[in-house]
């Protein structure tokens, strides 16, 4: 429940608290006036037989309120009266048998010239009318109010909470990674304080990213700098000391040497040729040498068709062909990004099939984005648990040089899935 429910509903609570208590407030008061009024008309009427030294006739008494006479004769019995249920029409019964008050207490006998007397017996029903009216007036205008006051206490409470979703949705941003998100401006002191600090806070962060970004891609781009270098090195010292090798191998053997030493010659030649697979693997592992010459696309068909040699995993390789011609300097990344991702599933996943599928996607403002998907039927892995693996950084890392946006989806036992989307305007660089 949110903040706005949960103020909105102690209020309610409140409000129905107060509701109540006055309902019974006001029942006891209509109790206590209806027992009241009959109560004098009583009194009223005892005080007058008292007061006067004759008897009071019926007809003297046949106008007060409330009061009905009955001659005292045989036919009206008393206890059968205290019986009786009184009803009445449009008032609810149990209010009426609330502020009824006792039968016995309705009666007074009083004496008459005649000798026999008569019965004032007291009447409470139009009181008891009028203190239902004077109850359900009170009472429906309070519940008026209460409800009323919820409704209004629930549009104000929105209202001024309104900044609060505004708030919470962009930390949430901020947490994704979207430094570009701003506040607005409140009409709340307050929240205006808020707001401008949050747009500080974010601007700093965003800063800091765009710096974090750049050192990055210049590690990364040392990384692979040195990486070509390494090759070069290994293909040029290695690849010559290796073929020197041979070739004094092979010489040797012109001449007449013992048999053994022929045997190790030859072990050393086979060593040789083991070595330049073992440096050709290397190289090609340190920069793909398809990449700069004929692009993106046919370096990773290398690298795949490759990896399904050397590994017992069926990878299906989708390429749409508007990419067969593009190429870029952040081809690069895209590639390392690939190459990474296979070398998780190698390690972590064993998965026995792997889809990578590289599209293009166009877009509702007419621009287009490149969208790539590596999925595998692996174990799947915990997220949390992995997040600050080398692997999935490295990644990371490579998708915000790229200015992609990354989404990894993985559950125990139901594989992993990549998504990266980026935007095509850095891959049309340059065309073949």
């Amino acid at each position: 429940m949110d903040l706005r429910l949960r103020i909105t509903s102690i209020i309610v609570i409140f409000s129905s608290a107060i509701f109540l208590l006055a309902t019974i407030l006001t029942i006891l008061n209509a109790r206590s006036a209806v027992v009241d009024e009959v109560s004098s008309t009583l009194k009223l009427a005892q005080q007058l037989n008292l007061s006067n030294k004759k008897f009071i006739t019926i007809q003297q008494l046949g106008n007060i309120r409330h009061l009905r006479i009955v001659p005292d004769n045989k036919s009206y019995n008393v206890n059968e009266f205290s019986k009786e249920e009184f009803t009445i029409q449009g008032v609810p019964q149990a209010f009426v048998q609330f502020v009824l008050p006792k039968k016995q207490s309705l009666i007074l006998q009083l004496p008459s010239p005649s000798g026999n007397g008569f019965f004032l017996v007291a009447n409470p029903t139009d009181e008891i009318e009028e203190s239902w009216q004077e109850t359900r007036t009170f009472l429906g205008l309070l519940l008026f109010l209460t409800i009323t006051t919820s409704i209004a206490v629930y549009i104000v409470v929105g209202h001024a909470l309104k900044p609060v979703n505004i708030i919470l949705e962009g930390l949430r941003e901020i947490k994704s990674g979207n430094f570009h998100k701003r506040l607005p401006d409140f009409n709340l002191p307050e929240y205006s304080a808020i707001s401008r600090d949050f747009n500080t806070m974010v601007k700093n962060l965003e800063q800091s990213q765009q710096q974090n970004l750049v050192l990055t891609e210049k590690m990364l781009n040392v990384q692979e700098l040195e990486r070509k270098s390494l090759a070069r090195d290994l293909h040029d010292e290695m690849g010559q000391s290796l073929t020197a090798m041979k070739a004094f191998c092979a010489s040797a053997k012109y001449h007449k040497i013992p048999k053994a030493v022929d045997n190790h010659l030859s072990s050393i030649n086979s060593t040789c040729d083991n070595l330049f697979k073992v440096v050709r693997n290397m190289m090609q592992h340190l920069t793909p040498p398809l990449l700069e010459e004929f692009g993106l696309t046919v370096a990773i068909e290398e690298l795949v068709n490759k990896w399904k040699l050397q590994n017992e995993c069926d990878v299906i390789l989708q390429i749409d062909p508007d990419l067969q011609n593009i190429k870029s300097k952040n081809d690069i990344h895209l590639f390392r990004i690939i190459q990474e991702s296979l070398t998780n599933v190698l390690k972590h996943s064993a998965a026995n099939r792997v889809v990578i599928s590289l599209i293009t996607h166009k877009l509702d403002n007419g621009k287009s984005s490149i969208i790539l998907t590596i999925e595998d039927n692996g174990k799947g892995f915990d997220l949390k648990q992995t997040e600050g693996g080398t692997g999935l950084n490295g990644i990371r890392e490579r998708a915000l040089i790229l200015d992609a946006k990354l989404k990894i989806h993985s559950q125990l036992g139901n594989g992993t899935t990549m998504t990266l989307e980026l935007p095509n305007k850095d891959n049309n660089d340059e065309t073949d």
